[in-house]
């Protein structure tokens, strides 16, 4: 039964090494220092942090860990003590280290016990401390101690644990030397109807969201030049099959972009000319 647990976690594992480092930024406001991490979405970039570190703060100072300075605008907050920070250069989430969501979450937490806090200072340096992971049956949060006779300090709110580089969670409380982390896949999961009027459709596809919002005219007609035949685009509708409406002129092309989701067969077929 030991050997089949240790290859579990060595298949769990496989493929989490990487180069990306947590946490991604230092998060300072005029009363609250933490940590958080970048998630890019679209032609944005965000920071998840703890909502008790940003909220009411006149201005909200962000170090990435390559020293990259930037100012950051509070999007929204969430009973979880969560915060999404909306960032202004782009850029920075070139240093993120979100890893899809936490899809795997569940299954670490199924047979690990232990991984790391990953704190970072002002000043750039990564301070890494061993944890042990306890209380892992609520869905949104587990709780972790630190090993070696270690103690929780201020500015670690933020901080990402990690299970080899694959991030699972981000610590939010600390009582006593008990803290409580929020799991990376309630993070994504919570913050998901915000994140979506920012994604590009093919990131709405990989969230599980083909964004279905209907125009009020059922109808939508695509301009074409002078001459050319117009082409009706019938909107998505559940009760419908989708469909395109026109006609083509010989030797002409038209191009269609359609977008799916998971594993799924489409049949085109066409109807008779007349």
């Amino acid at each position: 039964m030991k050997l089949m647990t240790n290859c579990l976690v060595a298949l769990i594992l496989s493929g989490f090494t990487g180069s990306s480092l947590a946490s991604d930024a230092f998060v300072k406001t005029p009363h609250q220092e933490g940590q958080g991490i970048l998630r890019p979405i679209g032609e944005s970039c965000f920071l998840y942090t703890p909502s008790h570190v940003v909220t009411l703060a006149q201005g909200i100072l962000i170090e990435t860990r390559l020293r990259k300075k930037l100012k950051g605008e509070l999007i929204n907050t969430y009973p979880q003590d969560l915060a999404l920070v909306k960032l202004k250069d782009v850029s920075a989430c070139e240093e993120s280290s979100w890893n899809g969501g936490g899809e795997r979450v569940e299954a670490i937490l199924s047979v690990i016990t232990s991984g790391r806090l990953n704190y970072r200072h002002q000043q750039g340096r990564l301070e890494v401390f061993d944890i042990e992971i306890t209380n892992k049956a609520v869905d949104t949060t587990f709780n972790i101690k630190l090993k070696n006779s270690k103690k929780f300090r201020q500015g670690m709110s933020g901080s990402i644990i990690t299970v080899g580089d694959y991030p699972i969670g981000m610590l939010v409380s600390v009582e006593g030397n008990t803290g409580t982390v929020l799991r990376m896949d309630m993070m994504a999961d919570i913050s998901r109807r915000v994140i979506l009027r920012y994604a590009t459709d093919l990131e709405k596809i990989e969230m599980g969201d083909l964004s279905k919002e209907e125009s009020a005219d059922e109808n939508k007609v695509v301009s074409t030049p002078p001459g050319k035949p117009v082409i009706k685009i019938k909107q998505y509708n559940e009760s419908e099959k989708p469909s395109f409406e026109g006609r083509l002129s010989e030797g002409e092309t038209k191009d269609y972009k359609i977008l799916a989701r998971g594993n799924t067969a489409y049949r085109i077929i066409s109807e008779p000319q007349r």
